[in-house]
This record gives C-alpha cells, structure tokens and sequence, in this order.
C-alpha cells in the first residue's frame, strides 16, 4: 500500500493525527500540506489553528501556505 492510500485510510477513519503525524515523517511536505488541507476543510477554524500550535515539527514553509 502505498503512503497516499495509508493516509487516506487514515483521514477516512477520523484518525486525523495519525494521518498528519505519517505525512510529517516522511519528509513530503506535499503530503502534509494535503493532509492538513483535508483536515482544515473537516474543522472549526479556531480548532485547526490550536491543532497547528500543537504541532512542533510543521515546517514554516507548510505553516504559512495553510494560513493563507
């Protein structure tokens, strides 16, 4: 299975931390930025911003292109 199909796995059984916690690992920010992507249009703005202050290992570059 590939690492696409395990996040989408993931995302599709609501396990939205583990699916972002896989993608960071990897090292693809694309993967990431998808991840968070999905994860943004699923939350409240306020709970995706908390959920991105809790992260310690998002990359500014990934940060900045979620905020904007």
């Amino acid at each position: 299975i590939s690492l696409r199909d395990q996040i989408d796995m993931l995302l599709l059984l609501q396990k939205k931390e583990e699916a972002l916690n896989k993608a960071l690992s990897c090292g693809d920010t694309d993967q990431a930025l998808y991840v968070l992507m999905k994860i943004k249009a699923t939350e409240s703005p306020s709970d995706f911003i908390l959920r991105l202050q809790r992260l310690k290992t998002l990359p500014l570059k990934l940060h900045l292109q979620v905020n904007c």
